[in-house]
Formats: structure tokens, C-alpha cells, sequence
């Protein structure tokens, strides 16, 4: 069907042919398209939507003969019809140049006629100081007269110019109704941040079933964050029915992409969901995001070792996992490996190790400043002295840590 297009105009390729060596920069670029993508079909064999697309005109009207990819001959085509002024040709062969100053020069030429996707490059160019100096007020004006004709990759960037207050005067109206106007193009960007917006009352009011129904529009078209997003509105009964089964679907599906912190999710989800197979499943997802690195996914794994839910009871395998969550900085795995050290699960009893984790917890919890406290009463000053500075050690280490990984 997508063939049939480049026919609309000429009965037959050869005709076709004729006029794009004739000169004619519409048929010039037909024929480069042609060569880009492999056409043709038997002679008579145009399906009925083709034939819808070329007007109309009979299958006997038509002689069309096969013809192979040649990326040569399709660049020559091209280079043809945009030096004759092909706007759309004047863009693709600029999205062939290696050099940036010839490939923006090229893209101004198709800019200037007023060819959107043209508008946008340049835009992002002077976003990224690509080939011309970074200029921000440039870009806004480039993406502006892209969105104006619909583009929405254009108007998306044209909303974030006015959020950041890029290039233009900040306008969270104007941003978000640039953002309103790509999302009901489809731009997945777009109706993904319309759901965080509507979900947490960004610039309007939080409404969760609307961010429901943005998130799901981004979800179908395959955007792994906002799968994420909706299945935990199944999961919590947030903008729509509560449903684990949806939970779990839109989970996978993020999770499948990749996205990490969909597996902490999705094993959390399995959790809450009763029954040993579910347990089985979540403790599945909470190892591999805890492979990752996640520390909430590392402490769920110590605990499902400490307690014998989902994996056999190791109180050994325990207390590693929640050290190494602990040495990120979770209170939970810190208050937890601190009692283990003080009751020896685990691990060797060592009232010192024991002080020095739950003093780092001790701000926040209750039972580990008041198990501290004990402690400490029962330690000579040598010892609350060697407690504090192992605390001091290894709170230090949990800052640079944090530091490290930009936390």
C-alpha cells in the first residue's frame, strides 16, 4: 500500500522514470523512494487499497515491475530533487550528512519552506549547540513554527521550553497545554507526563483517573515507565478498579522492557497477593531487582530468608542480604542486621557490630534507639568510644556511597 503512493501521479514506473530524467523534482523524489524501500508487484497486481490510492484507476491501467533496494540510486534521486527545491528531499539528504554544518544547512533549506520535521531538527539542533551555537531562544522559535502546523514531537518540545522556561518566559499553562496538544497526536512523551501530572498534581489538579487514562494511552503504545505506572493504579485501586491480575500484566510488561524499578514493583505486587506460588514469584523478582542494586529489593529478599516466605528459612543468606542493603543506607536492614548481631542469628553475636548498626537507625526507630540505649549501658567507655567511631566509619561510607550514585 505504502508502494502504491509513489504511483499516484504516473500510470506506470516507466513513466515514472521518464519524467523524474525529464527533471521533474516531484517524480525524482518518488523514484528515490522506490529505490529506498524495494517496490513493485506483478504486472496487474495492485491490491484494491492501491488502487484506492491511485485514484482509481484499474489494475489493467497498471504495469508496475519489481524493483530492488538500491540505496545508490536512491541518494542520487534525492540529491536531484532537493536541489531543485524538495523540501522532504532536501531533509532526508541532509539526515545522510556526516558533516553537521552541511547537514543543518540542509535542513534550514527545508526549514525555510515551512517542512515541520525540518522545523523540529533545527530546533533540536540549537537545543544542542549541534552544528550551530547552542541558542535557546532559537530552538523555542524553530520548535514553535513546527508546532503550530502539528507536529508533535515539536509542540512536546515546545511544552518543555515553557516548563523549564527555556528559550522563552516559564508558563506552566502554556507548557501544559502544548503538552495536552502532543498527547492527543500520540506522542508517548507527552501523555506520559500528562499522567504524572494528573497523578501528583503537577500545574493541575490531581485527578487520578485521568492520569489513569493517560498512562494507559503511553502503555498501549509500548512506554515501559508508564506500563509501570499504570499497573500500580490496578495494584492500589487508584483511578481504576483495583485488579492484581492487570496489576501483574502491565508490570510484566514494563518489566520485560527492562525498566528495574518494575521489578521491585512487580515483586511487591506478587507479595501482597496471597498464596505460596505468588510468594514464590515475588522473592523471583525482588532477587533480580536486587541484583540490580535496589536496597528496598535486597531487604525484601533478607526478610523472605529471615522469615521462610517465598524462600527456604536462612538466617545466614539473611543477614547478607541485609547487609548489603544496610551499607546503602535502609534503616529496615539496618535495625534488622542489628538485632541479628545481638541475638547471634545469622551471624556471630558481637554487641558492638549490633550497636554500631542500629545507632545509624537509631534517628528514625524507635526500637533500635531504644536497643541501642541498652546497649550502651551496659558498655564500658572503651567500648561506646569503638562503637560510635565504627558507626561514624561506615555512616561515612554510606554518604559517599550515596554520593557516588548521585542519591
Amino acid at each position: 500500500m505504502e508502494q502504491a503512493i509513489h504511483y499516484i501521479m504516473y500510470a506506470s514506473l516507466e513513466q515514472l522514470e521518464s519524467r523524474a530524467k525529464a527533471g521533474e523534482a516531484n517524480a525524482q523524489f518518488h523514484l528515490a523512494c522506490l529505490y529506498d524501500d524495494g517496490a513493485g508487484c506483478d504486472a496487474g497486481a495492485v491490491s484494491p487499497s492501491s488502487s484506492e490510492l491511485m485514484g482509481g484507476l484499474h489494475d489493467e491501467d497498471v504495469s508496475i515491475r519489481w524493483m530492488p533496494v538500491d540505496y545508490a540510486e536512491a541518494a542520487k534521486w534525492y540529491r536531484k530533487a532537493a536541489d531543485q527545491g524538495h523540501r522532504i528531499a532536501q531533509l532526508l539528504v541532509g539526515l545522510q550528512e556526516v558533516d553537521a554544518v552541511r547537514r543543518l544547512s540542509w535542513y534550514r533549506k527545508s526549514a525555510d519552506q515551512g517542512y515541520p520535521h525540518a522545523q523540529f531538527l533545527l530546533g533540536v539542533a540549537y537545543e544542542d549547540g549541534d552544528g550551530v551555537p547552542k541558542d535557546e531562544v532559537e530552538a523555542a522559535n524553530w520548535y514553535r513554527r513546527a508546532a503550530v502546523q502539528g507536529h508533535a514531537s515539536s509542540q512536546f518540545a515546545l511544552g518543555c521550553c515553557y516548563s523549564d522556561g527555556s528559550g522563552v518566559t516559564r508558563d506552566m499553562t502554556q507548557a501544559t497545554g502544548w503538552f495536552r496538544k502532543a498527547a492527543e497526536l500520540g506522542c508517548v512523551e507527552s501523555q506520559c507526563l500528562l499522567g504524572q501530572s494528573y497523578s501528583f498534581g503537577i500545574d493541575v489538579p490531581a485527578d487520578s483517573v485521568e492520569a489513569a487514562k493517560w498512562y494507559r494511552k503511553a502503555a498501549e503504545q509500548g512506554c515501559a515507565e508508564a506500563q509501570q505506572s499504570l499497573g500500580l493504579m490496578y495494584s492500589k485501586g487508584s483511578g481504576v478498579e483495583q485488579d492484581d491480575l492487570e496489576a501483574v500484566a502491565w508490570l510484566r510488561r514494563a518489566a520485560d522492557q527492562g525498566l528495574e524499578t518494575a521489578y521491585y514493583n512487580l515483586g511487591l505486587t506478587y507479595f501482597d497477593i496471597p498464596g505460596l506460588e505468588n510468594e514464590i514469584e515475588a522473592a523471583k523478582w525482588f532477587k533480580i531487582s536486587a541484583n540490580c542494586g535496589d536496597a528496598g529489593a535486597q531487604y525484601m529478599v533478607g526478610f523472605m530468608y529471615d522469615v521462610g516466605r517465598g524462600l527456604p528459612k536462612d538466617q545466614i543468606a539473611a543477614a547478607k542480604w541485609y547487609r548489603m542493603a544496610a551499607k546503602q543506607g535502609d534503616e529496615d536492614s539496618q535495625v534488622r542486621l542489628g538485632f541479628m548481631y545481638c541475638n547471634g542469628h545469622g551471624v556471630p553475636r558481637d554487641y558492638i557490630e549490633a550497636y554500631t548498626w542500629l545507632n545509624l537507625a537509631a534517628i528514625s526507630d524507635r526500637n533500635a534507639h531504644l536497643k541501642r540505649d541498652e546497649l550502651e549501658r551496659k558498655f564500658t567507655p572503651e567500648q561506646i568510644a569503638r562503637a560510635q567511631q565504627r558507626s561514624t566509619e561506615l555512616h561515612n561510607e554510606i554518604e559517599e556511597r550515596k554520593k557516588a550514585a548521585g542519591k
